[in-house]
Protein backbone atom coordinates (compact mmCIF):
# COMPACT_ATOMS: atom_id res chain seq x y z
CA UNK A 1 0.00 0.00 0.00
CA UNK A 2 2.81 2.81 0.78
CA UNK A 3 4.74 1.55 -2.67
CA UNK A 4 1.59 2.45 -4.48
CA UNK A 5 1.08 5.60 -2.76
CA UNK A 6 4.68 6.57 -3.26
CA UNK A 7 4.24 6.05 -6.78
CA UNK A 8 1.01 7.65 -7.20
CA UNK A 9 2.39 11.19 -5.41
CA UNK A 10 5.53 10.98 -7.53
CA UNK A 11 3.14 11.06 -10.60
CA UNK A 12 1.49 14.48 -9.46
CA UNK A 13 4.74 15.82 -8.83
CA UNK A 14 4.74 16.15 -5.11
CA UNK A 15 7.50 14.27 -2.42
CA UNK A 16 6.23 12.66 0.26
CA UNK A 17 7.66 11.46 3.87
CA UNK A 18 6.70 8.91 5.75
CA UNK A 19 6.29 8.95 9.37
CA UNK A 20 5.08 8.04 12.76
CA UNK A 21 3.92 10.37 15.71
CA UNK A 22 4.34 9.47 18.82
CA UNK A 23 2.16 10.46 22.54
CA UNK A 24 4.80 9.05 24.69
CA UNK A 25 7.15 10.92 27.33
CA UNK A 26 10.57 9.99 29.39
CA UNK A 27 12.44 11.82 31.30
CA UNK A 28 16.62 12.03 32.52
CA UNK A 29 18.93 13.10 34.96
CA UNK A 30 22.72 13.60 34.79
CA UNK A 31 24.26 10.29 35.54
CA UNK A 32 21.27 8.53 34.74
CA UNK A 33 22.60 5.08 32.20
CA UNK A 34 19.43 6.00 29.85
CA UNK A 35 16.04 7.64 29.25
CA UNK A 36 13.15 6.26 30.76
CA UNK A 37 9.31 5.80 30.08
CA UNK A 38 7.08 8.06 32.35
CA UNK A 39 3.37 6.96 32.74
CA UNK A 40 2.12 10.13 31.40
CA UNK A 41 1.04 9.48 27.37
CA UNK A 42 -0.83 12.22 25.41
CA UNK A 43 -4.53 12.08 24.48
CA UNK A 44 -3.12 11.94 20.96
CA UNK A 45 0.10 11.74 19.31
CA UNK A 46 2.20 14.87 18.61
CA UNK A 47 5.40 16.32 17.07
CA UNK A 48 6.98 19.64 16.57
CA UNK A 49 4.79 20.79 19.49
CA UNK A 50 5.52 23.00 22.80
CA UNK A 51 6.29 21.65 26.33
CA UNK A 52 6.99 23.85 29.34
CA UNK A 53 7.01 23.14 33.44
CA UNK A 54 4.37 24.82 35.45
CA UNK A 55 5.20 23.29 38.69
CA UNK A 56 6.32 20.34 40.66
CA UNK A 57 5.97 17.30 38.53
CA UNK A 58 3.59 19.12 36.16
CA UNK A 59 4.11 20.23 32.35
CA UNK A 60 1.86 21.62 29.89
CA UNK A 61 2.08 20.08 26.58
CA UNK A 62 0.31 22.75 23.32
CA UNK A 63 -0.32 22.46 19.36
CA UNK A 64 1.39 20.48 17.34
CA UNK A 65 0.96 18.21 14.78
CA UNK A 66 -1.32 15.02 15.43
CA UNK A 67 -1.30 13.12 12.23
CA UNK A 68 -0.58 10.01 13.85
CA UNK A 69 0.95 7.26 11.60
CA UNK A 70 1.08 8.75 8.16
CA UNK A 71 2.69 10.23 4.27
CA UNK A 72 3.09 13.68 4.69
CA UNK A 73 3.18 15.48 1.15
CA UNK A 74 5.33 18.86 0.63
CA UNK A 75 1.21 20.40 -0.58
CA UNK A 76 -0.65 18.54 2.18
CA UNK A 77 -1.39 21.02 5.33
CA UNK A 78 -0.21 19.12 8.71
CA UNK A 79 -2.99 17.96 11.17
CA UNK A 80 -2.46 21.00 14.16
CA UNK A 81 -3.79 20.56 17.60
CA UNK A 82 -5.59 23.39 19.39
CA UNK A 83 -5.60 21.46 23.00
CA UNK A 84 -3.20 22.45 25.87
CA UNK A 85 -2.67 19.03 27.88
CA UNK A 86 -1.24 18.85 31.75
CA UNK A 87 0.50 16.14 32.44
CA UNK A 88 2.00 15.21 35.81
CA UNK A 89 5.32 13.22 35.66
CA UNK A 90 3.28 9.94 37.94
CA UNK A 91 0.15 9.99 36.68
CA UNK A 92 -0.73 7.86 33.64
CA UNK A 93 -3.23 10.49 31.73
CA UNK A 94 -2.80 13.73 30.90
CA UNK A 95 -6.20 15.90 30.25
CA UNK A 96 -6.78 19.07 28.41
CA UNK A 97 -7.12 21.54 30.28
CA UNK A 98 -7.56 24.65 27.55
CA UNK A 99 -7.60 25.59 23.75
CA UNK A 100 -5.41 28.07 21.93
CA UNK A 101 -7.15 30.61 20.38
CA UNK A 102 -5.65 29.94 16.98
CA UNK A 103 -3.21 27.26 15.48
CA UNK A 104 -0.14 27.87 13.71
CA UNK A 105 2.78 25.56 13.20
CA UNK A 106 5.70 24.77 15.51
CA UNK A 107 4.58 26.59 18.47
CA UNK A 108 7.15 28.23 20.75
CA UNK A 109 6.83 28.95 24.59
CA UNK A 110 7.61 30.84 27.71
CA UNK A 111 6.57 31.20 31.41
CA UNK A 112 5.61 34.97 32.36
CA UNK A 113 6.69 36.25 35.55
CA UNK A 114 2.66 35.63 36.70
CA UNK A 115 2.36 32.63 35.83
CA UNK A 116 1.00 32.99 32.14
CA UNK A 117 1.79 30.87 29.60
CA UNK A 118 3.07 32.99 26.43
CA UNK A 119 3.12 30.95 22.74
CA UNK A 120 4.22 32.19 19.73
CA UNK A 121 3.95 30.09 16.26
CA UNK A 122 3.61 31.32 12.50
CA UNK A 123 0.49 33.04 12.73
CA UNK A 124 1.61 35.50 15.94
CA UNK A 125 1.25 35.60 19.70
CA UNK A 126 -1.08 33.99 22.60
CA UNK A 127 -1.07 33.87 26.05
CA UNK A 128 -3.10 31.71 28.18
CA UNK A 129 -3.99 31.75 31.73
CA UNK A 130 -3.61 28.12 33.57
CA UNK A 131 -5.41 29.48 36.57
CA UNK A 132 -8.85 29.90 34.48
CA UNK A 133 -7.94 28.02 31.40
CA UNK A 134 -8.83 31.39 28.75
CA UNK A 135 -6.47 32.04 26.03
CA UNK A 136 -6.44 35.04 23.86
CA UNK A 137 -4.44 36.34 21.18
CA UNK A 138 -2.05 38.88 21.07
CA UNK A 139 -1.85 41.21 18.21
CA UNK A 140 2.15 41.30 17.36
CA UNK A 141 3.97 39.69 14.79
CA UNK A 142 5.08 35.98 15.02
CA UNK A 143 7.85 35.71 17.13
CA UNK A 144 10.69 33.79 19.32
CA UNK A 145 10.40 33.87 22.44
CA UNK A 146 13.04 34.57 25.31
CA UNK A 147 12.20 33.82 29.10
CA UNK A 148 13.77 36.12 31.29
CA UNK A 149 12.87 37.02 35.41
CA UNK A 150 11.91 40.24 34.29
CA UNK A 151 9.21 38.98 31.36
CA UNK A 152 8.95 37.37 28.04
CA UNK A 153 11.02 38.89 25.32
CA UNK A 154 9.49 38.58 22.23
CA UNK A 155 11.65 38.87 19.47
CA UNK A 156 10.22 39.79 15.56
CA UNK A 157 11.16 36.85 13.50
CA UNK A 158 13.93 37.47 10.41
CA UNK A 159 12.10 37.53 7.17
CA UNK A 160 9.19 38.80 8.72
CA UNK A 161 7.12 41.78 7.13
CA UNK A 162 6.96 44.36 9.77
CA UNK A 163 8.78 42.45 12.95
CA UNK A 164 7.91 43.44 16.23
CA UNK A 165 9.53 43.58 19.52
CA UNK A 166 7.86 43.29 23.23
CA UNK A 167 8.13 42.13 26.25
CA UNK A 168 5.51 40.37 28.07
CA UNK A 169 5.13 40.99 32.08
CA UNK A 170 2.16 39.36 32.87
CA UNK A 171 -1.62 38.65 31.02
CA UNK A 172 -2.93 42.19 32.54
CA UNK A 173 -0.12 44.16 31.41
CA UNK A 174 -0.18 42.04 27.66
CA UNK A 175 2.62 42.80 24.58
CA UNK A 176 5.00 46.12 25.41
CA UNK A 177 6.43 46.91 22.64
CA UNK A 178 10.09 47.87 22.68
CA UNK A 179 13.05 49.18 20.05
CA UNK A 180 14.48 46.50 17.98
CA UNK A 181 17.54 45.20 18.08
CA UNK A 182 21.18 47.13 16.34
CA UNK A 183 21.19 46.71 12.83
CA UNK A 184 24.41 45.45 13.24
CA UNK A 185 23.18 42.25 15.15
CA UNK A 186 21.51 39.13 13.90
CA UNK A 187 18.83 37.33 15.80
CA UNK A 188 20.11 33.56 15.31
CA UNK A 189 19.82 32.38 18.45
CA UNK A 190 19.33 33.99 21.85
CA UNK A 191 18.88 33.30 26.18
CA UNK A 192 18.49 35.39 29.26
CA UNK A 193 22.10 36.34 30.33
CA UNK A 194 20.80 37.38 34.01
CA UNK A 195 17.61 38.51 35.95
CA UNK A 196 17.55 41.48 33.90
CA UNK A 197 19.24 40.81 30.58
CA UNK A 198 19.13 38.47 27.70
CA UNK A 199 21.38 38.13 24.41
CA UNK A 200 20.62 37.44 20.78
CA UNK A 201 24.11 35.72 19.24
CA UNK A 202 25.12 35.35 15.87
CA UNK A 203 28.37 35.18 14.02
CA UNK A 204 27.64 38.56 12.63
CA UNK A 205 26.33 40.66 15.46
CA UNK A 206 24.93 40.24 19.22
CA UNK A 207 23.79 42.42 21.48
CA UNK A 208 22.49 42.62 25.06
CA UNK A 209 18.64 43.47 26.31
CA UNK A 210 17.75 45.30 29.44
CA UNK A 211 14.51 44.15 29.90
CA UNK A 212 13.28 46.54 32.32
CA UNK A 213 14.39 49.73 30.10
CA UNK A 214 13.97 47.82 26.53
CA UNK A 215 17.71 49.33 26.15
CA UNK A 216 19.96 47.53 23.93
CA UNK A 217 23.85 47.31 24.04
CA UNK A 218 26.72 45.89 21.64
CA UNK A 219 27.82 42.67 22.32
CA UNK A 220 30.68 41.20 20.64
CA UNK A 221 29.65 38.29 17.87
CA UNK A 222 29.94 34.41 18.66
CA UNK A 223 33.52 33.87 16.97
CA UNK A 224 32.79 30.77 15.05
CA UNK A 225 32.50 30.18 11.71
CA UNK A 226 30.32 27.65 12.46
CA UNK A 227 26.60 26.20 10.63
CA UNK A 228 24.00 27.26 14.05
CA UNK A 229 24.35 28.48 16.93
CA UNK A 230 22.32 27.39 19.98
CA UNK A 231 22.45 29.58 23.16
CA UNK A 232 21.15 28.42 26.32
CA UNK A 233 21.39 30.38 30.18
CA UNK A 234 23.93 28.31 32.26
CA UNK A 235 23.77 29.51 35.62
CA UNK A 236 22.60 33.49 36.52
CA UNK A 237 25.45 35.75 34.56
CA UNK A 238 26.43 33.49 31.56
CA UNK A 239 25.13 31.94 28.09
CA UNK A 240 26.62 28.87 26.86
CA UNK A 241 26.41 28.58 23.09
CA UNK A 242 27.00 25.03 21.58
CA UNK A 243 27.50 25.20 17.41
CA UNK A 244 26.28 22.13 15.03
CA UNK A 245 29.53 20.61 13.63
CA UNK A 246 32.22 22.65 15.70
CA UNK A 247 34.34 21.36 18.63
CA UNK A 248 33.79 24.18 20.51
CA UNK A 249 31.60 26.13 22.43
CA UNK A 250 31.88 29.46 23.78
CA UNK A 251 30.98 31.01 27.09
CA UNK A 252 29.71 34.71 27.35
CA UNK A 253 30.07 36.23 30.81
CA UNK A 254 28.03 39.08 32.00
CA UNK A 255 30.27 40.62 34.29
CA UNK A 256 33.28 40.28 31.07
CA UNK A 257 31.28 41.00 28.24
CA UNK A 258 33.76 38.33 26.16
CA UNK A 259 33.41 35.26 24.46
CA UNK A 260 35.97 32.72 25.90
CA UNK A 261 36.26 28.82 24.01
CA UNK A 262 35.01 25.98 25.95
CA UNK A 263 36.82 22.74 24.57
CA UNK A 264 34.30 19.79 23.51
CA UNK A 265 35.34 16.37 24.06
CA UNK A 266 34.35 15.60 20.18
CA UNK A 267 33.06 17.48 17.36
CA UNK A 268 29.47 18.29 17.58
CA UNK A 269 26.57 17.10 15.75
CA UNK A 270 23.20 18.89 15.01
CA UNK A 271 21.65 20.15 18.61
CA UNK A 272 18.02 19.24 18.88
CA UNK A 273 17.74 20.75 22.70
CA UNK A 274 19.86 22.68 25.00
CA UNK A 275 18.22 22.49 28.44
CA UNK A 276 19.24 24.67 30.99
CA UNK A 277 18.97 22.42 34.66
CA UNK A 278 19.43 23.58 38.17
CA UNK A 279 22.71 23.98 39.58
CA UNK A 280 24.67 25.94 36.14
CA UNK A 281 24.32 22.91 33.82
CA UNK A 282 22.77 22.21 30.14
CA UNK A 283 21.72 19.03 29.11
CA UNK A 284 22.40 18.64 25.14
CA UNK A 285 20.63 16.35 22.76
CA UNK A 286 21.67 15.99 19.66
CA UNK A 287 21.56 14.13 16.13
CA UNK A 288 24.81 12.93 15.60
CA UNK A 289 25.10 11.05 12.20
CA UNK A 290 23.73 9.89 8.98
CA UNK A 291 22.61 6.60 10.97
CA UNK A 292 20.13 8.42 13.02
CA UNK A 293 22.60 7.91 16.17
CA UNK A 294 21.99 10.33 19.21
CA UNK A 295 23.74 11.25 22.46
CA UNK A 296 22.99 13.29 25.51
CA UNK A 297 25.48 15.16 26.89
CA UNK A 298 25.79 17.88 30.18
CA UNK A 299 27.87 20.64 30.64
CA UNK A 300 28.39 21.57 34.02
CA UNK A 301 29.42 24.89 34.57
CA UNK A 302 31.28 24.94 37.90
CA UNK A 303 34.45 23.27 36.16
CA UNK A 304 33.76 23.49 33.12
CA UNK A 305 33.09 19.56 32.87
CA UNK A 306 31.42 17.37 29.91
CA UNK A 307 29.31 14.71 31.11
CA UNK A 308 28.53 11.69 28.80
CA UNK A 309 25.43 10.47 28.92
CA UNK A 310 23.24 7.89 26.83
CA UNK A 311 21.47 8.28 23.44
CA UNK A 312 19.06 10.98 22.37
CA UNK A 313 15.72 9.67 23.83
CA UNK A 314 13.04 8.07 21.45
CA UNK A 315 11.60 9.75 19.29
CA UNK A 316 13.78 12.72 19.65
CA UNK A 317 12.81 14.13 16.32
CA UNK A 318 9.88 17.10 16.34
CA UNK A 319 10.07 16.05 20.05
CA UNK A 320 9.79 18.65 22.60
CA UNK A 321 11.47 19.03 26.26
CA UNK A 322 11.10 21.23 29.76
CA UNK A 323 12.41 20.58 33.33
CA UNK A 324 10.84 19.65 36.11
CA UNK A 325 11.53 21.11 39.67
CA UNK A 326 13.59 18.63 40.20
CA UNK A 327 15.72 18.84 37.76
CA UNK A 328 14.40 15.93 35.65
CA UNK A 329 14.46 16.57 32.12
CA UNK A 330 11.19 15.46 29.97
CA UNK A 331 11.32 14.85 26.60
CA UNK A 332 7.62 14.56 24.88
CA UNK A 333 5.85 12.95 22.19
CA UNK A 334 8.06 13.47 18.70
CA UNK A 335 8.34 11.74 15.63
CA UNK A 336 10.77 9.38 13.66
CA UNK A 337 11.35 11.86 11.23
CA UNK A 338 12.10 15.49 10.47
CA UNK A 339 9.20 15.58 8.00
CA UNK A 340 8.80 19.68 8.69
CA UNK A 341 12.50 19.90 7.49
CA UNK A 342 11.85 17.58 4.74
CA UNK A 343 8.88 19.29 3.24
CA UNK A 344 10.48 22.93 3.80
CA UNK A 345 13.66 21.62 1.69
Amino acid sequence: MRIWLLLVVALVGCDVYPYTVAGSSYRYRTGEPDWTALQSRLTAPRAAHAAIAVGGNAFLVIGGDTSGTGVLSTNQPLELSLDIERCVADEPVCIVVGQLARGGEQPDVARAPDGSIVIADDLGLQIFDPATGQTDAIDAAPSRLIESAAGVVALGLPGVQNPTYGVIRSRATGFQTIAAPPATARIESAAALDHDHIVIVSKIGSASLDVATGTWSAVPAVPTAGYEEHAVQVGDGAVLVVVDGEASAYLLSAASGQWRPIPVPSTRGYVHHAIAVAGGAVVITEYVNDQGDGATTTFRLSDQTWIAGPGAPPWERLNATTVLDDGQVISVGGSDDDFIGARSS
